[in-house]
C-alpha cells in the first residue's frame, strides 16, 4: 500500500485511542464517530483521486489497492464491516474503466445515489478511459453528463418551490 495508508490508520488509531482511554465517549457516540471518521477518511480519498488529471494504468490498481488497505484498515480499527465510504470511493476509480457510453449510463443510474457530485464524474471521463477521446467526442461527453446534473437540479428546485408555495399557502390560508 501507500506510505499514507499506515499513516491514515496509525492516526485514527491514535484519536480513537485517546478517546476511549478517557472514559468520556458513549457506545453510541462511538460508533457515531468511527462511522464519521471513515466517512471523512474516505471523502479525503475521493478528493484527491478527483483531483488527478491523469491515470495510467498501474496507478489506478494502485488506487483500488489503497482503497482496500484503507477500508481493511478502518475495519480493524473502528470495528465496522461494511466501512462506511468505501463503496463509493471504489465505484468512482472503477467508473473510471468504462467506455462512453457506459460510462454515461453509470452516471445517470449511479452517481448520484453514489453522492458524486458533477465535479466528480468530469474527473472521471478527465482521468479514466474516455480521455482519450477526441475534443469534440469528449465535449458532447461531458455535456452529456452536465445534463444529467442539471435535470436533477431542476427537479429538486421546482419541488423545493413547490414545497415552499405550499407551505407559505398554509401559512396564509392556515391548515
Amino acid at each position: 500500500a501507500s506510505s499514507f495508508v499506515a499513516y491514515l490508520i496509525d492516526r485514527i488509531e491514535q484519536v480513537l485511542k485517546v478517546l476511549r482511554a478517557s472514559g468520556n465517549v458513549s457506545p453510541a457516540s462511538s460508533e457515531a464517530l468511527n462511522e464519521a471518521l471513515c466517512h471523512a477518511s474516505f471523502d479525503c480519498l475521493l478528493e484527491g483521486y478527483a483531483e488527478m488529471l491523469a491515470c495510467a494504468p498501474e496507478s489506478h490498481a494502485q488506487m483500488l489497492f489503497d482503497v482496500r488497505c484503507v477500508e481493511d484498515g478502518l475495519s480493524r480499527t473502528c470495528g465496522l464491516i461494511p466501512v462506511p465510504g468505501a463503496r463509493r470511493v471504489e465505484a468512482f476509480l472503477r467508473a473510471r474503466l468504462l467506455a462512453p457510453p457506459e460510462l454515461l449510463e453509470w452516471v445517470q443510474a449511479k452517481a448520484k445515489p453514489l453522492g458524486l457530485t458533477l465535479t466528480h464524474v468530469l474527473a472521471i471521463a478527465r482521468s479514466g478511459a474516455c480521455s482519450h477521446l477526441e475534443t469534440v467526442a469528449f465535449a458532447e461527453l461531458t455535456e452529456s453528463m452536465s445534463t444529467v446534473f442539471a435535470e436533477e437540479n431542476a427537479i429538486r428546485e421546482q419541488s423545493q418551490n413547490s414545497t415552499s408555495s405550499n407551505a407559505s399557502h398554509e401559512a396564509v390560508d392556515g391548515p
